[in-house]
């Protein structure tokens, strides 16, 4: 019986879990390993209220992405339970090439993929001052990304909300000239990058638009 008692508190179900899927942030990219899949093997400690208390890696999840894995295993949340209890997951990091296009989606609710990308995060904009002293950005959205709703991926995953970092390459006119998923879930970043196609920047009289800039798109959890 106590052997019994022992397994349940050990293997919980998938099925009761859900994620809001965070944007993977990489602290070197100098670590980053080269293009492909890699996976890291997580042991996730869950308490009675679900939420996750402890993160384990296992050995072969490479050196540079092991406190990003742990970072995305603390997004996790289950179901109350009676008792605390383990769950295993796969976090599967797929590193693209700077011009690769977006992968169809293959996270599932045991296997969950994000795609980096070895860029640099852009600097932070320095702010404007105005003829009168105002202080401002030296842009502002025109056209804001359409409010985009979780694909079927993501939610057959377990995915109930989530962020994905797109990284737009703005004309001259201040219109979206090519966007790309640098930081995302595989499932949220084809509708994260359409959802700014139609985005437009306004700049401060006689600055030109920034050449790149770093969006966080949100999807929140349907209602």
């Amino acid at each position: 019986m106590l052997l019994l008692l022992a397994a349940s508190a050990l293997a919980g179900s998938m099925g009761t879990a859900t994620l809001d899927a965070p944007v993977p942030a990489v602290p070197d990219l100098d670590l980053l390993p080269e293009s492909g899949a890699w996976p890291c093997a997580l042991t996730l400690q869950v308490d009675g209220l679900g939420a996750v208390t402890d993160v384990r890696i296992a050995n072969g999840c490479p050196s540079g992405l092991v406190e990003t894995a742990r970072e995305v295993g603390k997004a996790w949340r289950w179901q109350s339970a009676a008792t605390p209890h383990a769950e295993s997951v796969t976090v599967v990091f797929k590193v693209l090439g700077r011009e690769d296009a977006e992968p169809k989606p293959e996270s599932t609710s045991d296997r969950v993929v994000y795609l980096l990308r070895p860029l640099e995060p852009l600097p932070v904009p320095a702010p404007t001052t105005a003829a009168d002293g105002t202080v401002a950005p030296p842009y502002a959205l025109k056209k804001k990304p359409a409010r985009p709703k979780l694909p079927r991926a993501a939610t057959a995953a377990g995915v109930s909300a989530g962020t994905c970092l797109v990284r737009l390459t703005v004309a001259d006119d201040g219109t979206v000239a090519r966007a790309r998923a640098i930081r995302c879930l595989d499932a949220l970043a084809e509708p994260a990058v359409a959802s700014t196609q139609k985005m437009q920047l306004v700049v401060v009289e006689g600055t030109p638009p920034p050449k790149e800039i770093d969006l966080p798109v949100r999807f929140e959890a349907e209602k």
